[in-house]
């Protein structure tokens, strides 16, 4: 499933009202509900300069992506009938970026339910953090 989403996205192309499908518009379509409400309440506090506790396109790990960007599955743990985890690898440019997708089942589909990079810290735990501390307070904690 990943890699049929990662290929649409990176197609780029509009949904039949023509909206332009964007990182959000393939998180609305694949992310769980937690996950997409955890992000809109983020989105709601950005900073007046439009920036956000993530500052890149996690369906390629990066703010651009270059001619060649791919990923892989490496892996696929099903925890529970209702939970599991993948282990990707997004070639983007030189870079082999590992991310851990943790999957939740939602409606009879599996959904993205939180992105995990080599940073070390989920996203949902960032946007978490951002919406408890606000914009200003979050940013000087990163300084």
């Amino acid at each position: 499933m990943y890699a049929d989403v990662f290929t649409s996205y990176l197609n780029k192309a509009t949904d039949s009202e023509g909206r332009y499908k964007d990182c959000y518009y393939f998180d609305s379509l694949y992310c769980s509900a937690s996950y997409k409400a955890l992000e809109a309440e983020a989105f709601k506090l950005f900073a007046d300069d439009g920036l956000g506790p993530i500052d890149y396109d996690h369906w390629y790990m990066g703010q651009d992506y270059s001619n060649d960007v791919n990923c892989r599955v490496q892996s696929v743990n099903v925890i529970s009938a209702t939970r599991a985890e993948a282990d990707v690898v997004i070639h983007n440019f030189t870079n082999e970026t590992e991310v851990k997708l943790s999957l939740v089942k939602e409606d009879g589909r599996w959904l993205i339910d939180d992105f995990t990079g080599p940073w070390g810290f989920s996203e949902k735990e960032e946007y978490r953090r951002y919406v408890r501390l606000g914009p200003d307070k979050y940013f000087e904690s990163n300084d």
